[in-house]
């Protein structure tokens, strides 16, 4: 279901023959609960993960039965549809194909080990984002509010000139001294080049550059820049 919120009855899910499975966005008991995309993201895991369970009457607590993981590109975006047809899909249909076959095959699956750790919704207050904290962080949680379901859209933040705004994308910005890497879709992160008309910046959430054709600016982090793609204003 990855983010199904209703509880189905012990008593429903004993008429399936072969009993009742579900999909859950981490490797239980790991990240239990409706947000472990955001948590993910948040927690700056190298890697997405997904099981299939079995159905036991209570929330993300059965025998798990397939297990599968993905990598975190730098720019993958839960809420661009490329990312759930082009790289999520082929792993949950994996995923369902192998369930599917292995409780044919009569497997009761592995029972959960461990303490259970929380994938809670953020609190609203998490939203708002501090310039002095470094770029990737920043940059994580812009894109752990997906707005899906209870999730809502963006991060919010105060800039000069423009007060509060809501960001949507962002992408961090290398040095003008390391060789560029593209990531996974072909972007290739931006390498900074300030207008040297304008006096240095220095002070975390200060815009050093801006591009009004494509209404996109850089903004300084704790560590280093990012590039802010999509934004809008807050209405006070």
């Amino acid at each position: 279901s990855i983010g199904y919120p209703w509880l189905l009855p012990e008593d429903l899910l004993k008429f399936p023959p072969l009993g009742a499975l579900n999909f859950h966005n981490s490797h239980l008991p790991d990240k239990v609960g409706p947000n472990a995309f955001g948590v993910a993201l948040i927690n700056g895991d190298d890697n997405f993960k997904f099981c299939s369970h079995r159905m036991d009457g209570t929330f993300d607590t059965g025998a798990i039965m397939w297990k599968e993981t993905m990598p975190i590109a730098i720019d993958d975006y839960l809420d661009d549809e490329s990312f759930w047809t082009t790289k999520l899909a082929p792993v949950i249909f994996r995923m369902l194909e192998k369930s599917i076959d292995l409780a044919i095959a009569g497997e009761p699956g592995t029972p959960q080990v461990g303490k259970p750790t929380h994938a809670a919704l953020f609190d609203e207050s998490f939203r708002w984002i501090d310039w002095t904290e470094p770029a990737l962080k920043i940059h994580n949680k812009v894109r752990s509010f997906f707005g899906h379901r209870d999730i809502p859209h963006g991060a919010f933040a105060k800039i000069e000139d423009e007060g509060h705004i809501r960001i949507t994308r962002t992408i961090p910005c290398s040095s003008p001294d390391k060789t560029k890497t593209p990531t996974d879709s072909g972007h290739t992160p931006d390498v900074i080049e300030t207008d040297k008309k304008r006096p240095k910046l220095s002070s975390p959430g200060a815009v050093i550059s801006r591009n009004h054709e494509d209404n996109t600016f850089i903004i300084l982090c704790g560590d280093k820049p990012l590039k802010v793609l999509k934004w809008d204003k807050v209405l006070s």
